[in-house]
């Protein structure tokens, strides 16, 4: 119960947990994350990310971003920025894994559904390099998902 009381306080920041797809160069992306209010209108949001790509290649990603967040109740935008890594598996599990650093940037808004949970749409914008030869990647990342709060 005490977990839940967060989501009927109003005027009060709340924690999100959401789940949603997105894409890149035709392959699809499942991503996981957990937003942490810390302040009235910023946040601090960690994602987990999994792609899944031709020929069996796979890449995981985990990064954290500084959230801000505009506007109140049913609509509400968001921008932020962050960085983290990338581990890309070539021929599944038991392959060479490549390691990318990685920076990012998103724009999106969260559309309530309810009190407790709603969904997201967003553009991210996905920056990598190659630690093996340096060489420097940007991918455009439309996505959506669902989320509730805590």
């Amino acid at each position: 119960m005490l977990l839940a009381a967060p989501a009927f306080s109003e005027g009060e920041p709340q924690a999100l947990l959401g789940a949603g797809g997105s894409f890149v160069l035709g392959t699809p992306i499942f991503d996981f994350f957990a937003e942490v209010p810390t302040g009235d209108f910023t946040a601090f949001r960690f994602t987990l990310g999994t792609w899944f790509a031709f020929g069996g290649n796979m890449a995981f990603s985990l990064d954290g971003s500084f959230m801000i967040r505009l506007g109140e109740e049913t609509f509400q935008p968001y921008f932020g920025f962050g960085a983290g890594g990338l581990a890309v598996v070539a021929g599944g599990l038991g392959g060479v894994a490549q390691i990318n650093l990685s920076v990012n940037g998103l724009v999106g808004t969260y559309f309530a559904m309810s009190d407790t949970a709603g969904f997201f749409a967003q553009i991210r914008l996905l920056g990598l390099v190659n630690l093996t030869n340096m060489q420097i990647n940007a991918l455009l990342m439309p996505g959506f998902g669902l989320y509730v709060m805590f």
